[in-house]
């Protein structure tokens, strides 16, 4: 500003100009002090320059309430008249004598050099001097003129005076407005919209991996007419359609809504505004290819002045989620009709097995009780041969009624469904081994370090009697003993570990998966009190528990561990909470 020290920034090198124009400024100064003079008058008071209207305070009342600092210049660039305001800042600044009525303008310019500054004060020198040389309509300037411990902007305008009898121009008024407001307020405004438009692309990054269209939008309280002013990226991935289609077209989100369904769109959207709340809005869109695609919308409503309302909205592609959901419901009701079938399946099939254990029970007490009966009419006459041809008939009479009993309770693991529940081991194997018909030769030995468990006491008891009648059975010292079987129970992280072990003659590797089969016995001598169903069933039970039984054998010995599990699966879970 060519005001003040701390603002001199206008500081230049005096431009004259040419010979032309010089004799043009100086027939323009002569004539201009002539007609100057009809119009103000210039009084010289104690050294200071005024400038007052002739013959009332008028003029200079309305230049002195003027908010810029003005002054005029005749052609010379010579100050010829200030106002109030030029006054003030030119005596704060200590720049009055220099910028003062009666001194040159331009004079403060005449200076050198290359820094901002300095080319800041060669343009407005320039622009001055092409005002007054008749050359520019006006000029005008925008330059900071920072104090010490302020900063300031400033607005220059030069604009040429013109009086009827003179043909060009016979001065100038210049004028220069602080503008550091504006300025301010225009940097702010610059930095807010930098920083909205630097959270916009960070909005847009984070909703670029979104898979859903994410928009914003605003309409009346009908919804008669909605206007997008945001959408995100996948808007397009959606539809098909770019997103400055959707911006600038009010409705093209009634325009893609399936036509028979958007009145009702519309009605529910009122009915949100009309309660000031959120919803969930279902539709289906359709996309630039003509497909069809069901939605579902999160709607946000938020009221805003002069009865607009702003819609919120997170829209999802639910097209497949509903094809699985039908194909969900379809399959459900499938399993409720098999479930409904296997029900009565598992009736008919429980009915045809007591049928069928009592049909075939019948005859085998038939011949029981027949040899019962030759016995007794023979008395002391039968003879050795006979009575044990009779003896081994009830043997095998009971053999039968086992493998009818084995059969039945194969059958009905995996249907039967008991709920499981707290149990003492040490209880169970108590009732289990006196069920057993143990031989004297056989010594138990136990170690049940598991305590209560949950589980079901049938199960539990059946694989504890097949493992231990396996042992006993299969045992080659049951004549002289001693025979040995370990029971024991231990904790093993998830699952309690059952293990029945024997010294017994052990079995061999090749037939450890042999032994888990229906109707395998590996002892001829045994074979006679076992049926062959015992570890089959044992295994079974596993099965149907998800969990496993195994086989250590080598040498002499055979252990067997069941793995029975903590957590019973969770299609058991479902099942009992039916029982």
């Amino acid at each position: 500003m060519v005001l003040g020290r701390p603002c001199r920034t206008l500081a230049a090198s005096a431009h004259v100009g040419n010979a032309k124009d010089q004799a043009l400024l100086q027939n323009r100064r002569s004539r201009f002090a002539v007609s100057f003079g009809k119009l103000l008058i210039v009084r010289f008071e104690s050294g200071q320059h005024d400038l007052v209207p002739e013959g009332t305070g008028f003029l200079r009342a309305v230049i002195d309430a003027l908010p810029a600092e003005v002054c005029v210049i005749d052609t010379d660039a010579k100050i010829v008249a200030v106002n109030e305001s030029w006054t003030t800042f030119g005596t704060s600044n200590e720049i009055i004598r220099e910028y003062g009525v009666g001194t040159n303008y331009l004079a403060g310019m005449k200076t050198t050099g290359d820094t901002e500054d300095v080319q800041i004060a060669r343009d407005a020198f320039n622009g001055v001097e092409s005002v007054l040389a008749g050359r520019a309509p006006a000029y005008r300037l925008e330059y900071p003129c920072h104090a010490p411990d302020d900063q300031r902007w400033f607005l220059m305008t030069a604009t040429p005076l013109h009086l009827p009898e003179m043909d060009g121009p016979c001065g100038a008024v210049i004028t220069h407005q602080n503008i550091t407001g504006r300025i301010l307020t225009e940097r702010k405004t610059q930095r807010l919209m930098s920083d909205l438009q630097g959270q916009e692309r960070r909005l847009d990054e984070l909703l670029r991996d979104v898979p859903a269209s994410v928009w914003e939008a605003v309409t009346d309280a009908d919804a008669e007419t909605i206007t997008w002013v945001y959408g995100s990226a996948h808007t397009r991935a959606m539809l098909g359609y770019p997103v400055a289609d959707w911006l600038s077209q009010p409705n093209f989100f009634y325009q893609r809504i399936k036509p028979d369904e958007r009145d009702r769109v519309r009605r529910e959207i009122a009915t949100l505004i009309d309660g000031e709340r959120n919803g969930l809005l279902n539709f289906t869109w359709l996309t630039r290819d003509e497909r069809e695609i069901r939605v579902e919308s999160v709607t946000n409503i938020t009221p805003e002045d002069g009865g607009v309302f702003r819609l919120r909205c997170v829209t999802t592609d639910v097209t497949r989620r509903l094809q699985v959901q039908e194909t969900l419901r379809t399959r459900a009701k499938l399993l409720v009709t098999t479930a409904r079938d296997l029900r009565r399946s598992n009736a008919e099939l429980d009915q045809f097995a007591y049928v069928a254990s009592h049909d075939l029970r019948a005859p085998l007490r038939g011949i029981r009780q027949l040899a019962d009966f030759i016995g007794e009419d023979l008395g002391e006459a039968v003879g050795d041969d006979v009575r044990t041809k009779l003896e081994l008939m009830q043997e095998r009479v009971s053999r039968m009624e086992r493998l009818i009993d084995g059969l039945l309770q194969y059958g009905r693991i995996g249907r039967i469904v008991a709920k499981p529940e707290r149990i003492d081991v040490e209880t169970v194997l108590d009732e289990v081994l006196e069920m057993l018909d143990i031989p004297e030769a056989v010594q138990i030995h136990r170690s049940m370090g598991c305590g209560k468990i949950r589980a079901d006491k049938m199960r539990l008891m059946q694989v504890l009697q097949n493992l231990i009648s396996n042992a006993i059975h299969h045992h080659d010292r049951l004549s002289d003993g001693p025979a040995n079987v370990w029971i024991s129970c231990r904790d093993s992280g998830d699952h309690w570990a059952i293990e029945v072990r024997d010294d017994g003659p052990g079995i061999d590797p090749k037939y450890h998966g042999k032994v888990f089969e229906m109707f395998q016995t590996l002892n001829d001598g045994a074979s006679r009190k076992s049926t062959g169903i015992g570890l089959s069933l044992v295994a079974k039970i596993a099965a149907h528990l998800e969990t496993k039984v195994s086989l250590c054998s080598e040498g002499r010995g055979a252990a067997f561990t069941f793995r029975w599990p903590k957590r019973m699966p969770r299609k058991h879970e479902s099942l009992w909470s039916k029982v």
